[in-house]
């Protein structure tokens, strides 16, 4: 591009130089060619060289000029041709800029945009928690990295994570009674009082329909036991929502993951038969499946 802008008005330049110089010639060519004839003519062949003498040193001068007008020339379109070259530098940087910050912009939108997505996949939004889905990626990605101690271990304070499944006993009656809207709404709040008596490092999100399961991370039998009687006995005096306010009991299991467990589903599975015991027990109790 640079060649094209700068190479014509260069090509045009040495043009007319040439033909200034082919000009240039040909009249001082003339003119000598009529002082040597009249000089042949007249016999003063002898003066032929001081008739030539200031006729060259024109001749020489009007090349020095003509050579000057070509630099200069030259010159003018090399500056215009950079001055071009730099306002289309300048040009292009902009458009790159613009289109550097059109890209980034485009990009945040689709970050945005995914992690929207990530969030209606992976987060319920009844409860803000994490789905059961988003909860079994996170269990499958970490239970290698849970101690598995014996039974007799944990018996004896050893820690590792435990699940505790919660299940509020009166929601089926609440959603029968005040329809479905307010059981989510309960659901909410109980999801939200969960949260807010739980550490940091634990874990809480919905499982099959109405329960929550609760990891909590290096804790011992007897802490995690405190812990549920905690949130069990917190629940059962609290009353959710406002239009109506709603008050449910809770059943709780507790497993604990053992040596032997194959995976988390086996540590699972056995907070869900405890929880089926405290449920079939009449609702309200916690109970535990440690000893298998």
């Amino acid at each position: 591009m640079q060649r094209t802008r700068i190479g014509r008005p260069l090509a045009l330049t040495l043009a007319v130089f040439a033909l200034g110089f082919a000009l240039d010639v040909f009249f001082f060519s003339q003119r000598i060619f009529v002082l040597v004839r009249g000089a042949v003519a007249a016999g003063a062949a002898e003066a032929l060289p001081d008739a030539l003498r200031p006729v060259l040193l024109q001749f020489g001068l009007s090349l020095l000029l003509l050579a000057a007008a070509l630099l200069a020339a030259a010159y003018v379109a090399l500056r215009a041709g950079r001055r071009h070259s730099d306002r289309e530098r300048q040009e292009n940087e902009r458009r790159l800029r613009a289109a550097r910050e059109q890209l980034l912009s485009e990009q945040a939108k689709l970050r945005r945009a995914y992690a929207e997505l990530r969030t209606a996949a992976f987060v319920d939004p009844a409860t803000g928690f994490l789905t059961q889905a988003a909860m079994t990626g996170w269990l499958d990605a970490n239970h290698p990295r849970f101690m598995q101690l014996s039974a007799e271990a944990l018996l004896d304070g050893g820690a590792t994570a435990a699940f505790a499944l919660l299940y509020p006993d009166d929601l089926p009656a609440l959603r029968k009674l005040n329809g479905r809207d307010t059981a989510e709404k309960f659901l909410v709040a109980l999801g939200q009082y969960v949260d807010g008596h739980t550490r940091k490092s634990d874990l809480v999100a919905r499982w099959e329909g109405d329960a929550l399961l609760l990891v909590l991370s290096a804790i011992s039998l007897k802490d995690a036991l405190m812990r549920c009687e905690a949130l069990r006995a917190g629940v059962e005096a609290q009353f959710f929502g406002e239009m109506p306010p709603c008050h449910s009991t809770l059943s709780i299991g507790v497993s604990l993951v053992l040596g032997g467990d194959q995976n988390w589903g086996s540590t699972l599975a056995r907070s869900q038969a405890a929880l089926r015991r405290a449920r079939q027990g009449g609702g309200n109790t916690i109970c535990h499946d440690v000893l298998r």
